[in-house]
């Protein structure tokens, strides 16, 4: 067992080696100078080997002394704990500057080339914000400085496992591997711990620092988001499962950081304020049928007069996804991506700790995982030597000359909410075997369908597809600030929206031949007209009926008056 005395040592040694304004405070170093420390630096290593559950003033004296300041163009100017600056400065978190945040969407908003290094460091900023407005607001809650120093971390690294280009990867992998359903939060705790065991200074900084096994287990579960299965915090402690991954309604410091920072970087207006979230926030008591027994926990609330910002807050979510996300072009540049890195990943290979593997299968093995970033499109593309990598380069080459797949036609068909792609495509290409005798030019093939025709389905919603989560965030009152009110639509305005989710189909064509996509196209038609499908209709329906107006506040002057004389006069000499 290693001394306490000699780990800590070994570790300022380290945070002073790394920070050059340390030198400021020389008696960190060791005893002999310790009677010349400052009060608070001496009270900090007094305190800081005591235990896990130190004061927060601790906490920030550490953040402020042994830290770094970040300059965020989102969020400023703000400082941070050295234990994460320790995680940030290692080559599995430095990897995500390579990794950008909104995957190809740079290539239809030439802004949005931020990437997932960035945005982590923002949400464990707006995490460690949140968390220590609650202490300060309810000290009942006894939140203890490791549980402050969890929930900055699992929001440092929550995207740690993102793959190239993002959510993207997440396809490319299901595409190249059939019902692995893999996902990139399972993948960021494995990440966590590779970075753990190849970074033989961070366990004993954790240490040092108050955190144990059972709050490395817990960062995962802050990660994860909370599962009644997996939970290791009791229900007093729920609530902080909500700041970085909320599964109960999906208000999180995540999901204010991304809408904010990806907004900004497309130059689309920001209507919500995640700055009134939490000067608003409080934890508060609620419950829910388990077994069937009514069983009491806590969730973090809002004061109700911010029910309209978290609406701003899903309308923006869904306007980003219509606008930005899932626009169109950037769907089909997905798909071109994700059918260039399957073509090329048999061809390539990444060396990691059990041997090779294929990009695509790195998943894996976490050592050949973490050399994966943006670049492999890039790679791809310069190796213009093996003729195996051709199709994967000229696909890539489309996407450089901007010769993208063609739209065939688009609809958000309510009834076709159900059917998955390759049931709309089925049902395209049967429609292509029973139409020769009536196209008009000649007919494109079946063969030639199954090889070109791409469908792609896509869902805007408020997070919980067709459930409103609004109505599952807790509020309370001015005059009672301890109990949870849920509060339902109605309540809120009438002009709110009914429906929570709407889904829409593109169908696209791979082949650059005319010919062929003129016939496809007649298809597509056909086959609406038999599904009773209206294409490339646009989703807000306009209408020219006048408002009817009702008799109270109307400016209209009542039938048979003298204005309403003059004015059916001045229309006559019109029309004559």
């Amino acid at each position: 067992m290693v001394p306490s005395k000699i780990v800590a040592d070994f570790v300022l040694q380290r945070i002073l080696s790394s920070f050059p304004a340390m030198s400021d405070y020389p008696e960190a170093l060791g005893d002999a100078v310790a009677n010349r420390a400052p009060r608070e630096v001496g009270e900090y290593l007094k305190l800081v080997t005591q235990g896990r559950n130190t004061h927060l003033r601790t906490l920030e004296t550490e953040t402020e002394l042994y830290g770094k300041s970040f300059n965020d163009p989102l969020h400023g100017h703000f400082d941070v704990h050295p234990l994460l600056v320790m995680i940030i400065d290692t080559p599995e978190f430095q990897r995500l500057r390579g990794i950008k945040a909104l995957g190809c969407t740079f290539l239809v908003y030439p802004g949005a080339t931020h990437t997932r290094f960035e945005h982590c460091i923002g949400v464990s900023h707006l995490a460690g914000r949140l968390i220590k407005a609650l202490k300060e607001r309810q000290p009942e809650l006894q939140i203890s400085r490791s549980e402050i120093l969890c929930v900055q971390i699992a929001g440092l690294l929550h995207d740690l496992g993102h793959g190239p280009f993002s959510h993207m990867w997440e396809k490319v992998v299901n595409l190249v591997n059939p019902g692995a359903h893999w996902e990139h939060e399972e993948m960021s705790i494995k990440m966590f711990h590779h970075l753990l065991d190849t970074n033989k200074e961070l366990r004993p900084a954790f240490t040092v620092f108050g955190l144990q096994e059972e709050d490395i287990k817990f960062i995962g579960e802050l990660i994860m988001g909370w599962k009644r299965s997996t939970a290791t915090r009791p229900n007093n402690k729920r609530f902080l499962y909500d700041i970085v991954a909320n599964k109960r309604s999906g208000v999180d410091v995540d999901k204010w950081d991304y809408l904010s920072r990806d907004s900004r970087q497309v130059g689309m207006k920001n209507q919500f304020d995640c700055e009134r979230f939490i000067k608003f926030s409080r934890v508060l008591w609620t419950d829910e049928l388990e077994n069937g027994e009514k069983v009491m926990y806590t969730q973090i609330g809002f004061r109700d007069k911010e029910i309209e910002n978290i609406y701003d807050m899903f309308n923006l979510r869904v306007k980003m996804h219509k606008r930005v996300y899932q626009h169109h072009v950037v769907r089909i540049l997905d798909a071109m991506i994700c059918e260039a890195i399957k073509a090329a990943n048999d061809h390539m290979w990444i060396t990691g700790n059990k041997g090779q593997c294929h990009p695509a299968v790195a998943y894996g093995d976490v050592s050949a995982y973490r050399k994966l970033n943006d670049n492999i499109l890039e790679d791809i593309y310069n190796d213009d030597v093996r003729p195996e990598m051709a199709a994967a380069r000229a696909l890539i080459h489309r996407i450089k000359t901007r010769k993208l797949y063609t739209l065939l036609g688009r609809t958000q068909p309510s009834e076709m909410f159900a059917d998955p792609e390759e049931t709309v495509r089925a049902q395209i290409i049967q429609t292509a075997t029973t139409l020769h005798e009536a196209l008009t030019i000649p007919p494109v093939t079946a063969a030639a369908l199954m090889t070109n025709l791409l469908v792609i389905k896509s869902c805007y919603s408020y997070g919980m597809g067709a459930d409103n989560p609004n109505e599952l965030v807790a509020f309370y009152g001015k005059d009672d600030a301890d109990t949870a009110r849920f509060v339902s639509r109605t309540e809120v305005s009438t002009l709110l929206p009914t429906k929570y989710q709407e889904c829409e189909i593109l169908i696209c064509y791979r082949s650059e031949d005319q010919d062929e996509i003129a016939a496809a196209r007649e298809v597509i038609q056909a086959w609406a007209r038999r599904k009773k499908i209206l294409l490339n209709k646009s989703s807000v329906k306009m209408t020219t009926t006048k408002r009817k107006r009702d008799d109270q506040g109307s400016d209209e002057e009542p039938l048979g008056s003298p204005k309403s004389v003059r004015k059916q006069d001045a229309s006559k000499n019109l029309r004559l």
